[in-house]
């Protein structure tokens, strides 16, 4: 159940300074915005660096400095760390990585894998585009098909409202 810890234990084990969380439920995610993700936060002076959340749900994760995930780690009272962002250490420096080339479709993709409705809309992207399929055909194939982002649409109010319950670090 302990995501933050589970990160902190294997970058302490490996000693990694810096990673970008990739979920397994994010197969499309775009290694481009990642990697840009990641070089913000060695760039800068950064904790975290989060998402700004334009581009489509599950194209680019949260950059993490190891030392700062090692403070939220000690002051967090509960082990059901999966919204990990609620966990941030009060003092925390985080940072906010916006991406490039967002086209207006993107705010209404969800292309995470948590529900019924993500595995069949993810199932049928891969169908229709194959398995490797770059950002831009995702996207392309999104405004071909507008319908589709109504299938899972609503599954992301239902994450917000989960990602902004109280946290429970002191």
């Amino acid at each position: 159940n302990d995501k933050m810890l589970r990160w902190h234990v294997a970058a302490e084990r490996f000693n990694v300074k810096t990673f970008v969380a990739v979920d397994c439920d994010d197969p499309f995610f775009d290694p481009t915005l990642t990697h840009a993700t990641h070089q913000m936060l060695v760039d800068g002076d950064h904790d975290y660096v989060v998402p700004d959340m334009s581009a489509y749900i599950g194209s680019h994760n949260l950059a993490v400095r190891s030392s700062a995930l090692h403070e939220s780690v000690k002051r967090k009272t509960t082990s059901s760390t999966e919204m990990i962002e609620r966990f941030f250490h009060a003092d925390a420096n985080i940072g906010k990585f916006f991406a490039y080339d967002v086209r207006m479709i993107e705010h209404h993709m969800r292309l995470t894998l948590d529900y019924d409705e993500d595995w069949w809309l993810i199932k049928t992207l891969c169908r229709e585009r194959g398995h490797y399929v770059q950002r831009s055909d995702i996207i392309d194939f999104f405004e071909l098909n507008t319908g589709l982002t109504i299938l899972n649409e609503f599954r992301h109010t239902d994450w917000l409202r989960h990602r902004n319950e109280p946290t429970h670090i002191h």
